[in-house]
């Protein structure tokens, strides 16, 4: 009897080690990074508009939907003008193996992919569309999938390191808040800024 519980307590040792070491403390500290849920926006698709998507909606989660690509179209900022999200922007995506994809934003600017409606082979090319304007990237997109991860908001620790969030335009309209029937008003991100 003494045996077996021995070998119970070592087993449970056993398995708790390696449940200890299954974390990988590099994307733990990615998901902190981003900091606790804002209390006025519930968690789904409305929430941590402009932020690398991901980290939490990937492989490692914690997230349980995952997600190919994912990201957020806003406009301006302009000289009085803060970051609003932009609704109905036609992101138009084409991998490296040709095949294209299509997504709209919805009101607070965010966009996403699942992987079983179109898991692209990296790299890829990127339009946005809305209105009378569209953006094509300059680049592609190696395989970063978030485009949070690069496009951030631009301050002394990432100037040169990033080109800034997605804008449909760049506009300085103070009457411009985005879409009304949104749920999350203003939709424009909690802490974010622009310079």
């Amino acid at each position: 009897m003494a045996a077996r519980s021995l070998a119970s307590a070592v087993l449970l040792l056993a398995v708790g080690a390696v449940a200890a070491c299954t974390t990988d403390p590099v994307h733990q500290a990615e998901v902190d990074e981003l900091g606790p849920e804002a209390s006025n926006i519930p968690q789904g698709q409305y929430h941590r508009a402009g932020q690398p998507c991901v980290v939490c909606h990937g492989s490692e989660g914690p997230a349980k939907t995952q997600f190919s690509i994912a990201g957020t179209i806003f406009n301006g900022p302009g000289a009085s003008s803060s970051l609003v999200g932009v609704s109905g922007v036609t992101v138009s995506l084409e991998d490296d193996s040709q095949s294209r994809f299509q997504v709209t934003t919805n009101c607070v600017g965010n966009f996403w992919v699942n992987p079983s409606d179109w898991n692209p082979q990296f790299p890829v090319l990127v339009a946005i569309a809305g209105g009378a304007t569209t953006q094509t990237m300059q680049s592609h997109i190696g395989r970063e999938p978030s485009c949070g991860q690069c496009h951030q908001l631009q301050g002394a620790n990432n100037y040169f390191r990033s080109p800034g969030p997605i804008y449909l335009q760049r506009t300085d309209d103070p009457n411009f808040k985005g879409d009304p029937t949104c749920p999350v008003q203003p939709p424009t991100p909690v802490g974010l800024t622009p310079l």
